[in-house]
């Protein structure tokens, strides 16, 4: 198994591929940025907070038209990526979306998941050179499933 390291803040802890970089000069409070040692890959974490007093009511309405909100920023380029997978899941006030989608004009693919949990949207953005729909799956999932809302 390969080394991992832990990359945490206040708000997300994330176990990530020990040799990715932290691209500290294209982070911010509210985004953070890694590069994975080939530089075929790179993640971008990005954090929306809510005010603690928002009712569930309300999280559950906002959610939907945020997921549409970012996909629309997304498709506003061209070439338009063609969207390939599309998951959105909704259970006891946690929300997430996840979907892949690849440029194949750019040798590009991307898949992002955003969910939203204690009071905090997050988008986890990851993009990788190559039309390579299975390592593309398979480096997704392994940070996907990596990421804990704290």
């Amino acid at each position: 198994m390969e080394d991992r390291r832990v990359f945490s803040t206040a708000d997300f802890a994330i176990l990530l591929p020990e040799r990715w970089e932290f691209l500290e000069t294209q982070s911010s409070p509210d985004r953070v940025n890694f590069r994975s040692e080939k530089g075929d890959a790179q993640l971008t974490i990005s954090i929306m907070w809510f005010d603690p007093n928002t009712t569930q009511e309300k999280l559950d309405e906002s959610f939907p038209r945020l997921v549409e909100i970012r996909r629309a920023a997304e498709l506003d380029i061209e070439p338009l990526p063609e969207l390939t997978d599309f998951e959105t899941v909704h259970a006891d006030g946690y929300w997430y979306t996840k979907y892949a989608g690849k440029t194949p004009e750019y040798d590009r693919c991307t898949a992002t998941l955003i969910t939203i949990e204690n009071h905090k949207l997050f988008t986890i953005y990851l993009e990788r050179q190559g039309i390579d729909p299975e390592a593309l799956n398979a480096l997704a999932s392994d940070i996907f499933s990596n990421f804990q809302v704290k």
